[in-house]
């Protein structure tokens, strides 16, 4: 079932939608893997099933979406115990009982807001003899061996140096008036309501050295003002046993954290391969034609609103290998050619972002093999208007 989820308002952040609009990957060093935050940025909780609610088309044969939703990916569950361990207060007084035990479940989602913008997010869920707290995520990483692995800590837990690999997500309250329209994201219904403690979360996932997932430990911090880690320093605790998952979680994620050239579709969730296209006056976009050097894409798009269009390809694999490139501006026709290089924003640990470029050589076309073409129309303030995809074969 999907969950619908009402809000009265949405805040409009320009800046924050821009961003969505560059690949945020990189080849090196941890610190440049963490993933940028973005408004919606990141929680989730549990749902039961993933069934569609499309958007409402008007007359004009344009969508409109008025209400979030919210689409399950996958989870995965684990128990720590934190008796006898150093811990914040929050912890004892809103979660753990006199036994220790925590039950934690993390789960990921895909949702869209009132823009029509999707978002990968997620959440996490501690319960314990004292109650249940509920965080969004921040920022998650890519997979990274555990010696490089000093982003938040001076000393990581020697167990998890055990291990060759790992990967982390950062849960916090979004108590920082910074983050303009997180209130009324979709996800941000699932995320405690609670009286505001300050409270930072760090998951780690361990890997072996086939990357394959071992491992879960938490830690469990103070935030500043600003949600950002304080300096104390608190224990790392280490799953109980084994990890219990949802879904397709051991390997989606392992697959999320590793293949640094997956693009994120933020117009189509990942159940809408078969997304039927609308007919919608003042519109005409088709593909013209398709082979290994180019694909010419025909946008001819009069819509009084329309002030952006955005054109994807994407892969069998779901990779991105061409594209139109910021502003956005309209043309009549588009030759789209495979990217060779593509440009990201490497965060840095005061949370400044800087525009690099990276090689990828191994784009191609190749014939015989089927490409996703995604075409998006928007206004100024990047709502989406209009959207088609259409699959083609290379000859």
């Amino acid at each position: 079932m999907l969950e619908n989820i009402y809000t009265t308002k949405m805040s409009s952040n320009k800046k924050t939608l821009q961003n969505r609009f560059t690949k945020i990957r990189s080849k090196s060093g941890r610190l440049s893997k963490m993933m940028a935050l973005v408004m919606s940025a990141a929680i989730a909780a549990a749902m039961l099933c993933a069934t569609v609610v499309m958007a409402a088309v008007g007359p004009d044969g344009l969508e409109h979406f008025y209400r979030n939703e919210i689409y399950f990916r996958d989870g995965v569950q684990f128990s720590v115990n934190v008796a006898g361990k150093n811990v914040p207060d929050w912890v004892s007084e809103d979660i753990a009982g006199a036994d220790g035990n925590i039950n934690i479940t993390v789960t990921r989602y895909q949702t869209r807001d009132l823009y029509g913008q999707v978002n990968n997010d997620h959440l996490i869920s501690l319960t314990g003899t004292n109650g249940t707290v509920k965080l969004a995520a921040s920022a998650w990483s890519m997979l990274a061996e555990t010696a490089n692995n000093d982003l938040y800590h001076d000393e990581i837990n020697p167990e998890i140096r055990k291990y060759k690999y790992d990967s982390y997500m950062n849960f916090i309250e979004f108590n920082n008036i910074g983050y303009t329209g997180h209130e009324n994201s979709p996800i941000a219904s699932l995320a405690d309501k609670k009286e505001s403690k300050f409270r930072f979360i760090e998951v780690y996932f361990a890997f072996d050295e086939n990357k394959k997932l071992q491992n879960a430990y938490v830690s469990l911090l103070n935030a500043d003002k600003n949600d950002n880690a304080t300096d104390e320093r608190f224990d790392i605790v280490q799953a109980n046993g084994s990890l219990s998952y949802i879904g397709s979680f051991e390997t989606d994620y392992v697959i999320d954290v590793t293949d640094e050239n997956r693009y994120h579709n933020y117009y189509f969730t990942m159940y809408e391969d078969n997304y039927q296209n609308k007919t919608a006056d003042g519109v005409d976009i088709g593909v013209l034609s398709s082979g290994v050097d180019e694909i010419i894409v025909k946008t001819d798009v009069n819509l009084p609103d329309a002030d952006k269009i955005v054109i994807e390809v994407y892969n069998e694999e779901g990779k991105g290998v061409a594209g139109n490139s910021r502003p956005y501006t309209f043309e009549k026709q588009y030759t789209l050619t495979p990217e060779k290089e593509y440009r990201v924003f490497v965060v840095s640990e005061t949370g400044e972002s800087q525009e690099t470029e990276f090689d990828v050589p191994e784009n191609h076309f190749a014939a015989g093999e089927k490409y996703r073409v995604c075409v998006v129309v928007m206004d100024k303030d990047y709502a989406v208007l209009y959207r088609w995809q259409e699959y083609v074969t290379i000859k």
